[in-house]
């Protein structure tokens, strides 16, 4: 048997063994290109991959529970043991990625599909009707994170900063898309900066980090993370609406 196919009938059982359920209080000699029975995985996951790792321990990183429920997490088997063991988390949850092994024993995890870490369950309706009572005449920019009801209860367009999500296919056919879509902060700054009324809408965070550099503002409404600001000379209000 050459070394190609021994090492393909040991890692189809290595990977076999991973997804396997149930525990044997049996411990049966496992022959090679056999399936036994293992340890269940610490958590229930599809779409992740599984990794060979040197020392004959199999690597399983990310993956999801239900569409959506991406996870972090990843997990070893040890085949002596036949039992997982957590071990250190990915930076951002994937799922239908690849994980390559590289010379030097580590594993390269890289592409697939992940999900935004956003406020869930939050539409932001309270916030967006707040800005249009407010300022129903400002230009409205929503910073990093589209917010879905802003259109709707102000009727106009908004302009997005940063990443499209799901406005990247129609930006892509957009005549008029470098007046929609901003790549940058200094774009948003210089908008900002124009005579006429602005309203930005950004996460708390984000708001901190750059207060200095927006200036004198007012906060016209607070809902969840999000914070609705416009220049303090356009607007008397001085009291935030905020929702709870």
């Amino acid at each position: 048997m050459s070394r190609a196919r021994l090492f393909l009938i040991i890692f189809a059982a290595a990977t076999a063994l991973a997804v396997a359920s149930g525990v044997s209080r049996e411990q049966p000699t496992i022959r090679v290109g056999s399936v036994a029975s293992g340890a269940q995985m610490l958590q229930p996951r599809s779409g992740h991959t599984a990794t060979l790792l040197p020392d004959g321990k199999v690597l399983i990183a990310g993956g999801m529970r239900r569409n959506q429920d991406f996870y972090r997490s990843a997990e070893l088997y040890d085949p002596a043991t036949r039992i997982f063991h957590p071990t250190s988390e990915m930076t951002i949850a994937r799922v239908g990625h690849a994980a390559v092994l590289l010379r030097s024993g580590k594993v390269l995890i890289a592409g697939g599909w992940v999900r935004l870490e956003t406020e869930p369950m939050r539409s932001y309706a309270a916030l967006s009707r707040a800005i249009a009572a407010d300022a129903p005449d400002a230009d409205i920019i929503c910073y990093h994170r589209y917010v879905q009801s802003l259109p709707f209860y102000n009727r106009k367009r908004v302009v997005l900063v940063g990443g499209r999500t799901e406005l990247d296919f129609g930006s892509r056919l957009d005549p008029d898309a470098p007046e929609w879509f901003m790549n940058n902060d200094e774009q948003m700054f210089r908008r900002w900066e124009q005579p006429g009324r602005v309203v930005v809408v950004l996460d708390a965070g984000d708001l901190a980090r750059m207060k200095e550099r927006f200036g004198e503002f007012d906060l016209i409404a607070v809902e969840g993370k999000k914070r609705a600001i416009v220049r303090r000379e356009r607007i008397s209000r001085r009291e935030p609406i905020t929702v709870n």
